[in-house]
């Protein structure tokens, strides 16, 4: 028999933070860390916490290799939590992430979610409606066409306009021919986010030598680290050549 839990408004915070997708305790700790202004929470007592919910069936908690993360173990969402989420917080279902993923694909998605975290930040402070899709729904629709995925489809409603980013999130493990190919193949704007300023500059080369200056037009390029840290419409996008771009 599953243990019983009271469900707290940090449980709740937990449960929004993971509908992006998994997270290690590190990176839980890092979020939820500050009870109030006065009074902080000690990583031991959040990871009680997480083994309770896990026990309760509201997370499921997978282990993985060590070599990628510290801990080995991602938490996700269940059925459960995501009930919750959207019964009584009023959440939108469509942009809950909650598939298990590899041990080969675990550190992408782990990106690939910190990516996802930052544009519903984004959207929720400025009140924007969205709607967030990866690459596995992508597949299972034929909307672009000839089996070209993303890692996420983006789509913003703002006022009376509307703005579509197709995703693809580099970690260095594809050849970068490879990666230059998948955005070609993309029917829209691409957004490209690198992981570190070599690739990053590689990427943008690249593609300069391409002769398609529709490709140029619709790619922009972005680091991580800045993303993460300015948010996705304040950081500084830009285009193949290094210059600003007013596309986002």
């Amino acid at each position: 028999m599953k243990g019983y839990v009271s469900i707290t408004d940090r449980d709740i915070d937990i449960f929004k933070t993971l509908s992006a997708g998994p997270a290690t305790l590190e990176q839980l700790y890092r979020y939820h860390w500050k009870k109030n202004r006065n009074e902080f929470l000690h990583k031991e007592n959040l990871r009680k916490r997480l083994s309770k919910l896990v026990n309760a069936g509201f997370l499921y908690k997978q282990r993985y290799n060590r070599t990628r993360i510290t801990s080995g173990i991602l938490y996700y969402l269940t059925r459960l939590s995501v009930e919750y989420l959207t019964v009584y917080c009023n959440y939108a279902a469509e942009n809950i992430r909650m598939s298990i993923v590899s041990q080969e694909d675990m550190f992408k998605e782990l990106i690939i979610t910190e990516v996802v975290r930052v544009v519903k930040s984004d959207m929720m402070k400025r009140q924007m409606k969205y709607l967030i899709r990866d690459s596995r729904w992508f597949l299972s629709n034929t909307e672009n066409g000839d089996g070209i995925s993303p890692d996420l489809y983006i789509r913003i409603k703002d006022s009376n306009t509307e703005r579509k980013y197709f995703v693809v999130v580099d970690i260095g493990s594809e050849v970068i021919r490879d990666v230059i190919n998948r955005v070609q193949a993309i029917r829209g704007v691409v957004l490209i986010i690198t992981l570190n300023k070599m690739r990053f500059d590689i990427l943008k080369k690249t593609l300069l030598q391409v002769d398609d200056h529709a490709l140029y037009i619709k790619t922009c390029f972005i680091l991580l680290s800045e993303l993460s840290s300015k948010g996705f419409f304040s950081c500084s996008w830009e285009k193949a050549d290094g210059s600003p771009t007013d596309i986002i």
